[in-house]
């Protein structure tokens, strides 16, 4: 018997299943709708692009047609989503992770020093008293 091979939309569909269809579609068209608001440069109301997305048969959470708080307030919640989603792999990508506690790394050669080799033998010789100079005789 073949292994299956997992569908990769029906599995993205179901970890959004939770989220509206009018997330979906601006998660889905994150770059195009961004390009949109971009070039209308806060000339719009968010009322009139509320009333495109019920046109276009796009719901809220529980199928309703979206109201402007509610266009406004989902596009925020995907715009930070992605941002995040950015921010974690450029953090995956740029930093590696720390060592566990506990282990030592070896210092780099560019951060030794170069001092003298330590002196490891010593001589030793017995120590002779001198008088007290106010003890010699003049």
């Amino acid at each position: 018997m073949a292994a299956r091979t997992p569908d990769i939309a029906r599995i993205r569909d179901s970890a959004l299943a939770r989220r509206s269809p009018l997330y979906r579609w601006l998660l889905a068209n994150h770059q195009k709708f961004a390009a949109v608001i971009d070039k209308a440069d806060g000339l719009f109301r968010w009322q009139d692009i509320a009333a495109g997305f019920a046109a276009e048969g796009l719901t809220d959470t529980n199928g309703n047609p979206p109201s402007a708080a509610t266009a406004k307030a989902t596009w925020e919640r995907v715009t930070k989503a992605i941002e995040s989603r950015k921010l974690r792999k450029k953090k995956q990508i740029g930093h590696p992770r720390p060592p566990a506690a506990g282990i030592v790394q070896p210092v780099p050669s560019s951060f030794q020093t170069s001092a003298p080799p330590r002196r490891t033998s010593y001589e030793f010789k017995l120590a002779s008293l001198k008088k007290h100079p106010a003890e010699e005789k003049p």
